[in-house]
């Protein structure tokens, strides 16, 4: 695929063949949507490490050029729960295939004086957005990485909770034309 761009014009010209998710057009102005997908999961995942593990919250996208950037937001439903009254968090990686992208600690987290005999719990969603640029023409799996501040007392972090089947997390990559 080859892709031209006249210095000083608005546009560029190029062919973004179907079979990638194109429409066939020969034309783009830079800024332009050129594909949209997404992925979601109502897989329940636990997670009791404090090291990033995967999810099944992932997306793959073949980007139509490698001045194009992939615009990504997730949200990513949780269940958070802890039996003693330290404070636990969950942090959140994006990867682009194995490369972390982007880290973000949720907002949502638990302290309170519940003793070591009874359970806390915070449902919540977080929201992660970001504006990558893999220079890539290769397809590329973005996914959502999770892991908590600590693990002691009987911690852990629940995406997709089990008795809920309604709730879902989605990841969406948009590709933008530079």
């Amino acid at each position: 695929m080859a892709i031209t761009r006249v210095l000083g014009a608005t546009a560029v010209a190029a062919t973004l063949p179907t079979t990638v998710g194109g429409t066939g057009a020969t034309t783009f102005s830079p800024g332009k949507i050129l594909q949209v997908v997404q992925g979601s999961s109502t897989t329940q995942t636990d997670i009791a490490s404090t090291s990033y593990t995967d999810t099944t919250v992932t997306a793959d996208i073949t980007c139509a050029a490698t001045s194009s950037k992939v615009l990504v937001l997730a949200n990513i439903q949780s269940d958070l729960y802890r039996n003693s009254n330290n404070a636990i968090y969950a942090g959140y990686q994006l990867v682009r295939d194995v490369t972390s992208v982007y880290q973000i600690y949720a907002s949502t987290g638990i302290q309170a004086g519940t003793g070591s005999s009874g359970w806390l719990e915070v449902y919540g969603a977080t929201l992660v957005s970001y504006l990558d640029s893999p220079s890539s023409t290769s397809a590329l799996t973005y996914k959502i990485q999770a892991k908590l501040n600590d693990t002691g007392n009987s911690s852990n972090l629940r995406l997709q909770k089990n008795d809920d089947t309604t709730t879902i997390s989605t990841i969406t990559l948009i590709e933008v034309g530079a």
